[in-house]
């Protein structure tokens, strides 16, 4: 497995990453990077651990997480507790490639998950 690949092939794409344990890498589009987003909501989710003065990343999506896999990989919104809500999910892939191509799909391309969680969100905002 090459975690450290999908890392730097998300961040060529504007993605910002952090690993938070050896295996669980998460994901989010900062706010100024153009494709799926939720006009309207802001947050500011990861604060960086070593400096608490310095301002959170913005963004305007909900944070992915790549987790290693005693199979590959498993790529997961989850939003809800305890969940499955709207948008949430869960998916097991075998490849660097299958990882790297489902973060690209939900932060840049039409995607259910995103617009399942789009529209209750902006029902309810």
């Amino acid at each position: 497995m090459h975690f450290n690949q999908i890392r730097n092939e998300l961040e060529l794409l504007g993605l910002k990453t952090f690993f938070v344990s050896p295996d669980l890498l998460l994901v989010l589009k900062p706010i100024e990077i153009k494709g799926n987003c939720i006009v309207g909501a802001v947050h500011e989710p990861l604060q960086n651990p070593l400096n608490d003065n310095e301002p959170g990343i913005k963004t305007d999506a909900p944070l992915l997480g790549i987790f290693l896999d005693t199979n590959g990989y498993r790529v997961q919104v989850w939003q809800w507790t305890p969940g499955p809500g709207p948008g949430d999910f869960e998916l097991t892939v075998s490849s660097d490639k299958e990882a790297i191509e489902l973060a690209r799909n939900y932060f840049f391309e039409e995607n259910v998950y995103f617009e399942a969680y789009r529209k209750w969100k902006l029902k309810n905002m």
